[in-house]
This record gives C-alpha cells, sequence and structure tokens, in this order.
C-alpha cells in the first residue's frame, strides 16, 4: 500500500551541483532516516501491507516477492552471483511511473534467524540506479539488521536494480520494509515578474517560462534537455547552445563587497537560480489555448525531456487577454 508523506513545503532535486546528468556522488544515509526525510522534505512509503505494491510502481526479480509474517508484511528476496562469469544471478528491479529523486527503507541483511529466514550475513547488495545507463550508488552492508539504508542523487531516475556483491557466489537473502522514495515536481510560473500570468495572443510575441530552482533543484540539469509548451516544441532561442543555456540561468545577485544585501531578481524572488525558456507566441497549438476566449484561464503544460530520456511534467495557469 502506498502512503504519501509531505514535511513542510513539497522539496524537488538534490542540492546545486556543477554538471548534469549524474556526475555527482549520490548521498546515502545509514540508520539515520530522519536525515533522509529532511533532505527530499516529502516521500511516499510502500509498505506492503495490502500484499502488491502500489499504483506507480513496478518490480521485477528472479526471486522476490511479498512475505505475510504474523503481524506485518515486507518484502523477502534471495540475490545470487556467478563467479565464473562474474556476473549477478539473481536480481531485482524496482521501477518508477515518475521519475524520483531518492530511494531507501528498511533492511534486514544479517538475522541469523526469524520469519523469514535470512540466513545470516551474505554478499551485501550492490544498488545500481538508471537514467538510460545504469550507474553505481553503493553497497547495503550484509550485517544490517532492522536498518534504515537510504540515498539521494541529483538527477532524477525511474528505476533501482538491486543484485548480489561478493566474488565469492554468496547468496544474500534479505528483507525490505517500508520502501520510501521521492518522486520529482517541477514548479514553473508562466511570464515570471508579472502578475497575472496573462498572454496577449495579438502581439504574437514569446512567452517566458520560469523553471523554478529550489533547495533540491539545480537547473543545470537540464541542460541537454527538449522542452514543449501547447504544443510548441521548439523553443524561442537553441538552448543546445551552452552559452545559450547558461544565459538563460537567472542568478541572484550576490551582496556587494561591503555587507550591503543583494537585490534578487530570479523568478519566484528567492536565492536559487531559476531557467526561463521562451516560446514563440505563433508556434503554440494547442486546441484549448488556441479556442480560449478573452479572460478565459486555461492550464498551460510544459513537458520536459531530460538528455537522459527521463520525462518530466508539470503545469501553471494563463489567462488570455487579448484573443
Amino acid at each position: 500500500m502506498k502512503k504519501l508523506l509531505v514535511v513542510g513545503l513539497v522539496l524537488v532535486l538534490m542540492a546545486a551541483v556543477p554538471s548534469p546528468a549524474m556526475a555527482a556522488t549520490p548521498t546515502i544515509y545509514v540508520n539515520d532516516q530522519a536525515a533522509w526525510e529532511a533532505a527530499v522534505g516529502s516521500w511516499a512509503t510502500e509498505d506492503f501491507e495490502d500484499g502488491v505494491v502500489g499504483p506507480g510502481i513496478g518490480v521485477v526479480s528472479t526471486n522476490g516477492y511479498v512475505y505475510s509474517q504474523a503481524t506485518n508484511k515486507l518484502w523477502y528476496d534471495s540475490l545470487t552471483y556467478n563467479v565464473t562469469t562474474g556476473e549477478p544471478t539473481a536480481w531485482t528491479t524496482w521501477t518508477f511511473d515518475n521519475p524520483i529523486i531518492a530511494f531507501g527503507g528498511t533492511w534486514d541483511l544479517g538475522s541469523l534467524a526469524g520469519d523469514p529466514n535470512v540466513g545470516g550475513p551474505g554478499s551485501n547488495i550492490w544498488v545500481r540506479v538508471t537514467d538510460g545507463t545504469w550507474q553505481d550508488v553503493g553497497a547495503i552492508d550484509n550485517d544490517l539488521i532492522g536498518v534504515f539504508w537510504g540515498f539521494v542523487w541529483n538527477t532524477p531516475f525511474t528505476a533501482v536494480r538491486l543484485q548480489a556483491l561478493n566474488d565469492e557466489g554468496w547468496t544474500e537473502r534479505y528483507t525490505l520494509d517500508n520502501m520510501v522514495y521521492t518522486e520529482l515536481e517541477v514548479e514553473i510560473d508562466i511570464k515570471p515578474w508579472s502578475d497575472p500570468n496573462s498572454v496577449n495572443r495579438k502581439q504574437h510575441g514569446v512567452i517566458p517560462v520560469g523553471i523554478l530552482g529550489s533547495s533540491l533543484l539545480d537547473v543545470t540539469i537540464l541542460e541537454g534537455a527538449s522542452f514543449e509548451f501547447l504544443g510548441a516544441t521548439t523553443t524561442a532561442h537553441d538552448l543546445g547552445d551552452h552559452a545559450t543555456f547558461t544565459g538563460h540561468i537567472v542568478l541572484p545577485y550576490e551582496p556587494d563587497p561591503i555587507g550591503n544585501p543583494g537585490y534578487f531578481v530570479t523568478a519566484n524572488d528567492d536565492t536559487i537560480p531559476d531557467l526561463v525558456v521562451h516560446f514563440n507566441e505563433d508556434d503554440l497549438t494547442d486546441a484549448a489555448y488556441l479556442a480560449a476566449a478573452r479572460g478565459d484561464t486555461i492550464a498551460a503544460s510544459l513537458t520536459i525531456t531530460l538528455a537522459n530520456g527521463v520525462v518530466i511534467v508539470t503545469e501553471a495557469d494563463i489567462i488570455l487577454i487579448r484573443h
């Protein structure tokens, strides 16, 4: 059963990093779920209590299944490794319909006896994620018993693979309970610095769309992405050019050397950089937009396809002030 918990504001991605496309080392949290939760701000929990995984989650596993204990249900699995081929022979892959940026849970790899039988420490679990290609995260130690292990990455991913890690061919039997993950949410502001977000079609100009950075969103990961807004599939400027892309990142002014406060000009007036993408109004082909009358409010959707193939969809309202 999937449960959603939100604490404070909805956050988006990991702290800002210097380059896009999964270049950074993930932040791993061991036996400190509170710190993981503080880092992500909001998360969903799969507790397995209804015997199946919740909507939006998939799993492909060689040996794993939901196990019913006397008092609760959890995920039980057995991972194996072939020393001859140097490859795992049994693994589990969790998939997510929406991109996520954090994953974790409560793990038991080390119990000598119990229900079900984990059988003591085995091979460790090697964790990988995919953003189009598999990337290494790190190992879950084989002596954890009822301990939280999780991670946060700066770039969204859609799958987590668990496989045995041992060159002696040992098996790793384990249980996973209260699997947690954070879905990517992106906030946009159409015509930032304008209130309301109004569009005059008779001007045949450009419409700026601000993609708002946050304490967990570094907008530089959007370099190399493609954007679609109200049917327009090309932007008014060539964001494939690095200099042009960086020129569309809105930076806050820094305080001056004698300590006067800076004047912040980001799209939402905070201290975190945003990305502003422009679309030619004449390129917009969305039927609802074209049919809207003066004074109508419509939801305008922005689809972002990252360079790694991950797709992000978000929307905001706009008001038509001239037909």
